[in-house]
């Protein structure tokens, strides 16, 4: 027969046994559900990084052919144009910014994955000269483009038979080039256009160029997605 202090002493260590199992079990059920947790942002974050990342890379890529490498447009985007790019946030939350301006936001993405790019913006710039033939038969042109339009214009007594850029003869005509033309060049490089006619030192006439440029200014993309 067990006394009462042997009884409480049973007591004592059937309550420290169930202790420790419910411990036990605790720690267990904690230790699933943190497993649970951090697969399921593993999985998550992975998915929204690779979204984001490829919106951007698409984005920039999109820009005109004739655009430097890594030079954008200052342009919006539509949730079409969105969809277009990168397929892949097609039902993602979204948000594009370029610089201080949202380009495009659907939803709040905030709890997705951020991708920054340092890229420079473009804003075209149009631009005009008048080249005297009576006075100059060259012209190099202020800002780099990628095409030249001309109007030649010269007077009766004067024909222009060639007309370069940088040397390399892009209109000849051993009758005279006159009206109107269109005229590639490089971004890459300066622009110089000379002016050939029949007799330089009696030349009368002009040739109007108009072109446009790019004023470029350095900023970040910044694309957010939470799928």
């Amino acid at each position: 027969m067990i006394g009462g202090e042997g009884r409480g002493q049973a007591n004592l260590v059937a309550v420290a046994v169930a202790l420790v199992l419910l411990t036990s079990v605790l720690g267990a059920s904690l230790a699933v559900a943190e497993s649970v947790l951090v697969g399921a942002t593993t999985e998550r974050d992975p998915a929204d990084r690779h979204a984001a990342s490829t919106l951007a890379a698409r984005f920039v890529d999109d820009a005109p052919a004739s655009y430097p490498q890594n030079v954008v447009p200052n342009r919006s985007l539509t949730a079409g144009s969105v969809v277009s790019l990168a397929p892949v946030v097609e039902n993602a939350t979204v948000r594009v910014e370029l610089g201080e301006r949202t380009l495009f936001e659907r939803g709040d993405p905030s709890g997705g994955a951020t991708v920054h790019r340092g890229v420079l913006v473009a804003t075209p710039q149009s631009r005009t000269a008048t080249v005297d033939l009576a006075t100059n038969d060259t012209l190099t042109l202020s800002h780099r483009t990628d095409r030249v339009e001309l109007v030649v214009d010269p007077e009766a007594n004067t024909t222009v038979r060639t007309v370069r850029v940088n040397d390399r003869i892009v209109l000849h005509n051993e009758t005279g080039v006159s009206g109107e033309a269109s005229v590639a060049t490089s971004r890459f490089r300066e622009t110089e256009l000379t002016f050939e006619a029949e007799n330089q030192t009696t030349a009368n006439g002009t040739v109007e160029v108009s072109y446009t440029s790019l004023a470029v200014e350095p900023t970040t993309l910044v694309v957010t997605v939470d799928v």
